[in-house]
């Protein structure tokens, strides 16, 4: 398990069985300014969304890796920056609840969410894992 500081992550993690910070990740990001400016990157905007409503949170984060040299290029000509941040499994959708943290964005198709600070990386994905799990138990419960 990587140490980010989170004793309360861990606690939570070895309650219910399982810990939210493996599924957190190191990784370099390019962050765009708004939905706008994605068309410069093409057909590889893919990778902040498919669609608009596929897009959770406050922030355009996608992984750097998944650009060329061009790409990059063309997003730091239109307002982009290339930051550090942290990469999160989002399993289910949690942009509705507004007693979580701002500056993230998630890709509800991908499932995978991205944050310039890690402790949102943890409240989001945590909240994601609870909401996957309250949602199986209740499927569970229907049947």
């Amino acid at each position: 398990m990587k140490d980010f500081g989170f004793s309360t992550a861990k606690v939570i993690g070895s309650v219910l069985g399982y810990s939210f910070v493996e599924h957190i990740d190191d990784c370099r990001l390019l962050q765009m300014p708004d939905l706008e400016s994605l068309k410069v990157l093409g057909d590889k905007a893919i990778w902040f969304c498919i669609f608009p409503s596929d897009l959770d949170g406050d922030l355009l984060l996608a992984p750097v890796c998944f650009f060329g040299p061009a790409e990059r290029a063309a997003a730091l000509e239109a307002g982009g920056k290339i930051v550090d941040g942290y990469s999160f499994r989002y399993p289910r959708s949690v942009a509705d609840d507004p007693r979580l943290p701002r500056g993230w964005c998630a890709d509800k198709f991908h499932k995978l969410g991205y944050t310039l600070r890690p402790e949102v990386a943890f409240a989001i994905s945590a909240a994601s894992f609870a909401r996957a799990e309250k949602e199986e138990d209740d499927q569970g419960e229907e049947a």
